[in-house]
């Protein structure tokens, strides 16, 4: 009860105290984050939640149904929070009905919704192509045939989902005006998101699986039976760096006339960060400290949020020169 009490606090303050720093660079980058991560976490839960919740009344729990009557009934699930996605961001941006009276406020809710049903999306397709995953064989070779399946499957729904935009926005008076464009381009950020997160997932899954040679559960949780160590924590942590310099150098390889594919490397390859060192974080809080459950996961939130926020000052820094 102590540490959670004192965490909570602690947590608590230090955003306070973040989001009125002195440097608006600083401000700004807080407020990103609060937001993003608000976004993120009710995504996530909302995806898995429905997930578990509509398999359980179509084909019931995973250990009655089987693995491919669940994964059948996760695919449907994935494409029906695509298509509420492409329905509210048409509704929402004023692309499909009546035109907004604000456009500001129009983009504000645009952003909104784009990042929380897009954090939904990419949730539902991690659950369902992590289920994908655990039916290959155990080999990084196989493992990593996974994440460009989901890609090409992935790249073929957004191209139907382009198609459909495109129709719908001609249909009227065979042009494209200002709210249909911020329809298909809020919904282009949306789909780059969600394909990214369920790409690094699936990497990330595989880069835990060579190092630990357990392949962890579909939504990235230890495996019953299997210890991280705090060697496993730091070889993690170091993939996450090197996942961290290779965004740079993709930056420079890629060339800039296909702007939307280099934008999908560097952000998975990002992500493959963050998943990195979030798991490095668990496995080291885990496996060091001893500490599960509630308590646990307070401490592992405030060292991962005071590790970001570090990076943040750094890099903010590193700008300002």
């Amino acid at each position: 009860v102590s540490i959670m009490l004192l965490g909570s606090v602690a947590f608590v303050m230090s955003l306070f105290y973040l989001l009125h720093w002195h440097d608006p660079d600083i401000r700004t980058y807080s407020w990103n984050v609060v937001s993003a991560s608000i976004c993120t976490f009710t995504g996530v839960l909302i995806g898995m939640a429905w997930s578990g919740c509509f398999n359980a009344f179509v084909v019931g729990p995973p250990q009655v149904a089987g693995p491919w009557k669940t994964i059948l009934c996760d695919a449907w699930a994935a494409v029906g929070w695509y298509v509420v996605l492409q329905v509210a961001l048409a509704i929402v941006s004023g692309a499909v009905g009546s035109a907004p009276v604000d456009k500001v406020t129009t983009v504000l809710n645009l952003k909104c919704f784009a990042v929380l049903l897009g954090v939904t999306t990419g949730a539902s397709n991690l659950n369902l192509w992590g289920l994908i995953q655990q039916q290959v064989p155990h080999t990084v070779p196989w493992l990593l045939s996974t994440p460009l399946l989901s890609l090409t499957c992935l790249y073929v729904l957004f191209k139907i989902g382009d198609f459909v935009r495109d129709r719908v926005s001609k249909e009227d008076d065979g042009s494209t005006d200002d709210y249909e464009k911020l329809w298909d381009r809020f919904a282009e950020e949306t789909e780059d998101g969600a394909l990214c997160m369920t790409l690094s997932h699936l990497i990330v899954q595989v880069t835990r699986f060579h190092i630990t040679g357990k392949l962890p559960l579909p939504g990235g949780q230890v495996p019953p039976g299997a210890v991280p160590t705090s060697g496993h924590a730091w070889a993690l942590f170091f993939c996450g760096i090197g996942y961290a310099a290779l965004i740079p150098i993709m930056d420079v390889v890629i060339p800039k006339r296909m702007p939307r594919r280099k934008g999908w490397v560097k952000k998975t390859v990002g992500n493959c960060m963050s998943f990195s060192w979030l798991y490095a974080f668990t496995w080291a809080i885990q496996g060091s400290l001893k500490m599960p459950g509630p308590p646990g996961a307070m401490l592992q939130a405030l060292l991962v949020t005071l590790f970001a926020f570090m990076l943040i000052f750094i890099l903010d820094k590193i700008v300002d020169l």
